[in-house]
């Protein structure tokens, strides 16, 4: 028989058990433990089960909140019995994504010790969904004393199989002993300190977000992730949500949508821009709640674009069941109040889990992230037509909707295409003239200049002029392209060349970037594209212009559209236009006239029954200036032919000059008849230059001694034989040398001053007027062109005379006349034997049938300086 004091010594039978009570205030998990055993989500919880179970030390605890008293009976299954009763003492615990097929798998709990002594931190994952938490499912990592609420990480290097679309439980262990390896602790029974925690762990891919990583993205540190369930009846856009694999962190919150299937649809991309005085800003969300229960629809904004989304910039509504379709999301003033320029960043979570504004990141039981890219600044975009998705002739990606190019308007300011600085634009600028733009707010598309375009052929160079403002600080990039194939898409190809700016230096051009330096203010670009096939008259080919200070890229895999033309630009501007390919012809003159097309020279675009001369006007590729005015003439067809040429040459005492034109209208409209002589030599024309009488002598019929007019020349004016004279009067002062002489004739009432410029129909013929004394040739000329003994001489079959100037002459001698002396002598002594006897500056000796060589000595003297 045993007494109280029979603690020790011999019984005859029976048996003796000791234990160890732990006393104090005991902390337990709450795994689910729905009876004795363990099996898939029955775990050993339960005090009765012999679950873990520790005992309260000040200063050591998982989480921030340290544990509150359990008895030993709290479980549920999805292990937040703990969580529910008395504080939340459990977590937060970042628990990422976990699926099959992954090699290794990391989590971070934060812990504080400040007991002064070293603890260990235990983690266990059920991976194989047995109930039980074995040692090849631990880890292990020590807690210095000092940390308070650190992050510690734990890493399981090798992860087996797991059934995705599963639940399974994690149990952690805080204790205040330094544990060596796994098996020195048990997932099961006492310790006496620290705490315990069990939570529920998804296997399977979630979706994840895709912002930059400074806005939580990767799960491990916090970024959102939902476990993808019931995704038919919960999600935004589309319930074509993907699973995750891989953190997708980006630049431009298109992570998600370029991985797997594009599910970041709740709204149509990109987004329109916010205005930088905007108080509010609504979006149109498709949200989707019929899960028979609330739903939490959670906004953030970074308004301040500081990297994070912060809790005055979020916001969360009710969805209630019964959502299915479209959802205006508004951002308010208290999210936007900090607004700042450039471009930014939104976040949407949807979830039946209560959300509040601090949630951005963290675990969600099911319901989708989005992360959208967008400008706060207002924005400009392009105007070329875009009538649907894909592009096709007339149809380009230019709404925001497809995909179009825009920029933001107050991120640089002082830095746009043209004179004008940009308006803000809405999502749908474009219109079949890419007028879009310009007809609504202000016009600010005036960067292109309106050169003529002509029917060129493939591999034909192409000039047009660019005007660009850059009062910026920073080096600015202008991108141009022409849509020779119209296609609807700007090729790599399609980019501009070669580009000159208006002090004749040229610039850089790397892979069809212009370099824009800072503070050039504004300057025009002679810009040169290269056709890549031949262009069809009057048909019309789209041009897209973009100025940015950054450097746009287009992606390698692409080879039918340049990803430059589109998409987002942190500043500048886009402008679009629309040129016409026309049989165009141009002016010859010397460049100081004004000749090419961007110096702003005569063009005029073909209309039939209005020309002069000969009916035969050829459609000009680009206007080649000349000295002697023949570039047009020795190009294609020679269409200068309203004058009879060569044109006499004129003393330097002429007082009036007079050339008879060849001119037909029978247009069906008026037009007008207009020239210029250069009477004061200076290279150029003016207004005073203009012809000063108009006279038909034969008929008087349409000008009797008439001053110009414009549309001076009716429709059914036939003077291709009753020609009309072209006088100018009041000359003097003429020196050795020229005068240009320009006449053209167009259905375009053109003025004085326009010696310059387009106009439709008609044609533009220049001219050399050669003034002063000259000599000619003596070579025999006995009919037009050239044969045995006939030599082009005359002035009539364009033979060779020079200005006289005698600092410059071959021999000591020199006279002049005002043609080829008596070219019928068939021993070229016509020019000797009239006047004196100039041509001495060759000795030419006997030539036989013996000589293999023949010298010829020429005196000759240049003292022109």
């Amino acid at each position: 028989t045993l007494t109280a004091n029979d603690w020790g010594g011999i019984a005859l039978n029976g048996e003796v058990e000791d234990h160890y009570i732990y006393v104090g205030d005991p902390d337990f998990g709450d795994a689910p433990d729905t009876s004795s055993g363990t099996a898939a989500n029955n775990y050993q919880t339960l005090y009765n089960y012999f679950g873990p179970y520790h005992l309260f030390v000040s200063g050591l605890y998982i989480g921030s909140t340290a544990p509150d008293i359990d008895d030993g009976s709290l479980q549920d299954a999805t292990a937040t019995a703990d969580d529910l009763d008395a504080s939340d003492d459990e977590g937060p615990v970042t628990l990422p994504p976990l699926f099959n097929g992954m090699s290794s798998y990391k989590i971070t709990v934060p812990v504080t010790n400040t007991t002064g002594s070293v603890a260990t931190l235990v983690a266990w994952i059920d991976f194989n969904r047995n109930g039980q938490f074995e040692d090849s499912e631990g880890q292990i990592a020590v807690v210095p004393t000092g940390s308070s609420n650190t992050p510690v990480e734990l890493e399981w290097a090798s992860v087996p199989a797991v059934t995705n679309n599963t639940t399974s439980f994690v149990r952690l262990r805080l204790t205040n002993r330094l544990v060596g390896q796994i098996s020195d602790i048990s997932s099961l029974g006492g310790e006496a300190g620290g705490e315990v925690e069990d939570h529920s762990i998804f296997f399977g891919l979630q979706d994840l977000g895709d912002a930059p990583a400074s806005y939580l993205v990767d799960p491990l540190f916090g970024g959102p992730h939902h476990i993808i369930t019931n995704n038919t009846n919960l999600y935004l856009g589309t319930s074509t949500i993907d699973g995750d694999s891989i953190v997708l962190a980006s630049s431009d919150a298109l992570g998600d949508d370029n991985n797997g299937s594009d599910d970041e649809n709740g709204t149509s991309q990109p987004l329109t821009s916010i205005p930088v005085n905007g108080s509010s800003h609504s979006l149109e969300l498709t949200v989707r709640n019929t899960t028979g229960s609330d739903a939490y629809l959670a906004g953030w904004i970074d308004s301040n674009r500081n990297g994070v989304f912060d809790e005055i910039e979020g916001r969360v509504d009710v969805i209630p069941s019964g959502q299915n379709g479209v959802y205006t999301y508004s951002f308010d003033s208290n999210q936007m109040q900090n607004l700042s320029v450039g471009n930014t960043f939104i976040r949407f979570r949807l979830t039946t889990d209560p959300l509040t504004v601090t949630d951005v990141g963290g675990g969600a039981s099911n319901g989708e992230v989005e992360d959208f890219m967008i400008q706060i600044g207002g924005q400009d975009l392009g105007d070329l037509p875009d009538t649907s998705s894909g592009t096709a002739a007339n149809n380009y990606q230019t709404n925001l909707t497809f995909g179009g190019p825009y920029h933001n308007v107050a991120a640089e300011p002082n830095l746009y295409l043209g004179t004008v600085a940009p308006d803000i634009d809405g999502a749908t600028p474009q219109s079949s003239d890419a007028t879009g733009d310009n007809t609504t707010d202000i016009n600010d598309e005036n960067a292109l200049a309106d050169i003529p375009l002509p029917d060129l052929d493939a591999g034909d160079s192409y000039d047009t002029q660019i005007t660009v403002t850059n009062d910026s600080t920073s080096t600015a990039y202008l991108y141009a392209w022409i849509d020779w194939d119209r296609d609807g898409s700007f090729e790599s190809d399609e980019i501009a060349q070669a580009s000159i700016n208006s002090g004749g230096l040229t610039q850089a051009v790397n892979n069809g970037v212009i370099t824009i330096p800072a503070n050039t203010g504004t300057e025009t670009y002679t810009v040169s594209f290269t056709t890549d096939t031949a262009l069809v008259d009057a048909r019309t080919y789209g041009v897209r212009l973009r100025l940015t200070t950054e450097l746009l890229t287009d992606g390698d895999a692409t080879t039918t559209i340049d990803e430059r033309s589109l998409g987002a630009a942190q500043d500048g501007e886009v402008e679009d236009f629309f040129v016409t390919a026309e049989n165009t012809d141009f002016g010859d003159l010397p460049d100081s006239y004004l000749t090419l097309p961007t110096s702003g020279g005569p063009a005029h675009y073909y209309v039939s029954n209005l020309y002069m001369g000969a009916n035969n006007i050829d459609d000009d590729d680009e206007a080649i200036p000349d000295a002697a005015a023949l570039g047009d003439d020795n190009t294609g067809v020679d269409d200068e032919t309203g004058l009879v040429e060569p044109l006499l040459t004129v003393a330097t005492s002429i007082t009036s000059y007079s050339v008879d034109l060849a001119v037909y209208n029978l247009s069906g409209s008026d037009a007008t008849l207009v020239a210029w002589l250069d009477t004061n030599q200076d290279g150029t024309f003016s207004a005073d230059e203009v012809v000063d009488e108009l006279n038909v002598v034969a008929t008087g019929v349409p000008f009797s001694n008439s001053t110009f007019t414009s549309d001076n020349l009716p429709t059914g004016s036939n003077n291709l034989t009753n020609k009309v004279t072209l006088t100018w009067n009041g000359i003097s002062g003429l020196t050795q040398g020229s005068m240009g002489l320009r006449i053209r004739v167009a259905n375009t009432s053109l003025t004085a001053n326009d010696w310059g410029g387009i106009a439709q129909g008609g044609e533009v013929e220049d001219y050399v007027v050669f003034v002063g004394q000259f000599d000619f040739g003596d070579a025999i000329d006995t009919a037009a062109n050239v044969g045995v003994n006939n030599y082009r001489t005359t002035l009539s079959d364009n033979g060779a005379y020079h200005g006289i100037d005698n600092t410059i002459l071959m021999g000591s001698l020199l006279d002049s006349e005002n043609d080829a002396n008596d070219p019928t002598t068939a021993f070229a002594q016509g020019d000797n034997i009239t006047g004196s006897n100039d041509e001495d500056g060759a000795f030419i000796p006997p030539l036989n049938n013996t000589n293999t060589t023949y010298n010829i000595p020429v005196t000759v003297s240049n003292n022109s300086g």
